[in-house]
């Protein structure tokens, strides 16, 4: 608390999403009391996005991916979601896009027999989430070869 003349600042650091609400504060002085209620907003960087993180039609150079929007968004609107793709051969997370608006993707550019695992964030002012990854390797192939 700080108090002077003519205010009182109540500062809360550390703060999270759970302690967004009502908070009634009562002011005392001499010449008596008033009370008020103040609504408290707090805004973060959104909750990782829901899973699974689904792979869908496969092909020789692409794949689908779908996932859930996240729980929560921070107290701040979702402006994107970043998908990356990891790459065995050179062994990092490559940026794929931060222009998703939506919880669903087309990857393309990928090479075929290239295993590759893949991970979406939620964007908004704040920040970035955690990374919700793939349970599993994705190979890409043509769904009409056949392979012995």
């Amino acid at each position: 608390f700080e108090v002077t003349q003519t205010e009182a600042v109540l500062t809360a650091t550390n703060a999270t999403l759970k302690d967004n609400g009502v908070y009634n504060c009562t002011l005392r002085n001499d010449f008596g009391s008033e009370r008020v209620a103040i609504k408290v907003t707090v805004i973060d960087k959104p909750a990782q996005p829901q899973g699974p993180l689904e792979i869908s039609n496969v092909k020789a150079d692409g794949c689908t991916l779908s996932w859930k929007a996240p729980k929560e968004d921070g107290g701040s609107p979702l402006t994107n979601y970043v998908i990356e793709k990891f790459d065995p051969k050179k062994n990092e997370w490559q940026k794929i896009s931060s222009f998703c608006k939506i919880p669903l993707y087309d990857v393309i550019g990928l090479e075929e027999g290239r295993p590759y695992k893949f991970r979406v964030s939620a964007e908004n002012a704040q920040g970035v989430s955690e990374a919700l990854e793939t349970e599993v390797s994705v190979i890409p192939k043509n769904p009409f070869c056949k392979y012995s």
